[in-house]
């Protein structure tokens, strides 16, 4: 999924998450969830973020 058709899927923009290597998408049949996968590592980081990310220093371009 681009970032343009994950950006259409959720109900708030993703902000830096869209262009992340570390986002991951959780889709249930009526929402769609960000999740950050650096916070599997790293207890600073949100496993959900509140959106949109304006600045975040784990924020790696995809």
């Amino acid at each position: 999924m681009s970032a343009e058709e994950q950006d259409r899927a959720l109900a708030v923009p993703a902000g830096l998450c869209a262009t992340c290597e570390h986002l991951r998408l959780l889709a249930s049949k009526r929402s769609v969830f960000v999740r950050c996968s650096l916070a599997e590592v790293d207890a600073r980081f949100p496993k959900y973020p509140p959106l949109p990310v304006v600045a975040c220093g784990g924020y790696r371009e995809v």
